[in-house]
């Protein structure tokens, strides 16, 4: 009898074991019904916060953007941000205040663009229209980190308020709130041009300290075997930043850097010269009304 109780004390701990395990395994699914942003402006402040009955674990992705256009098109938009961040329902159960500085903005969206167009002329282009309104977007998204969502895809949230984002479910909310972009005009013409973007007849102004030669690409090549590298530098002027230079030739032939000639004025004197487009990778140039 001694022998059998010994079992049966051993075996209870085993059982207290394989409950706690299933129970684990067995947490309780998301639901949601509610998720709404509630949005309001406090001078140049934007007051959020989040209405749901979610938990406060959920991770969640607010951004604050305003859109804008390019020239002559009204159907594209696109964004740049005052605000983004990842991190969890609790964050938002009360209000928070997030500046909506405009000229932050305006400087942040001209650098990008100017990134863009030394990267690639075919995808800048002139700053057109800017909306009136900033837009606030929040999403549950698709990779959330507790368990309670049933891994990749959130199999295991559901409710009125989710919706499908492919096979996955997520929950999203965007609301749009009037706040008129204030301070200097957007400079129509707010990206800088490629190096090898340049166009005949138009104006431009450097944006670092450039090379002007004096002799076009079929002479200073012939200056160089004749003389040496040092013939160029001898018939060349270093034009400082802000200079506004005028195309008024290119050469595409002289190799795959093309050569742009050139006109501008110095103390009333207008000088003519030559700029090869490898001088302007670094910087590009941007256009001068």
């Amino acid at each position: 009898m001694r022998h059998q109780t010994m079992l049966v004390t051993a075996a209870i701990p085993i059982f207290l074991l394989t409950l706690a395990v299933t129970s684990y395994g067995q947490e309780s699914p998301i639901v949601s019904n509610t998720f709404e942003l509630e949005l309001s402006i406090d001078g140049e402040d934007l007051l959020i916060g989040i209405d749901t009955d979610l938990p406060d674990f959920a991770q969640v992705i607010l951004s604050v953007n305003r859109n804008y256009y390019e020239v002559g098109d009204t159907d594209t938009a696109y964004v740049w941000g005052y605000f983004n961040e990842r991190s969890r329902i609790e964050s938002w159960r009360s209000v928070r205040r997030i500046p909506l500085d405009n000229n932050v903005w305006k400087e942040g969206l001209q650098e990008h663009q100017e990134s863009i167009a030394r990267i690639s002329r075919d995808a800048a282009f002139e700053i057109g229209d800017v909306e009136e309104s900033v837009s606030v977007r929040a999403v549950i998204h698709a990779n959330q980190d507790s368990p309670q969502f049933g891994g990749r895809g959130n199999p295991r949230l559901s409710g009125t308020a989710v919706s499908k984002s492919g096979s996955f479910n997520i929950i999203e909310a965007e609301q749009k709130i009037l706040f008129p972009l204030t301070g200097e005009p957007m400079t129509r013409r707010a990206m800088s041009v490629a190096y090898d973007g340049l166009e005949v007849g138009e104006n431009y102004c450097l944006l670092s300290e450039t090379p002007v030669m004096a002799y076009n690409p079929e002479l200073a090549s012939q200056a160089i075997d004749q003389q040496g590298i040092g013939a160029l530098e001898n018939s060349m002027l270093r034009m400082p930043s802000d200079t506004e230079v005028r195309v008024i030739g290119i050469d595409r032939d002289a190799g795959i850097y093309p050569w742009y000639h050139i006109s501008l004025s110095v103390e009333d004197t207008t000088i003519m010269g030559y700029i090869n487009s490898i001088a302007l990778i670094p910087e590009g140039v941007i256009r001068c009304d």
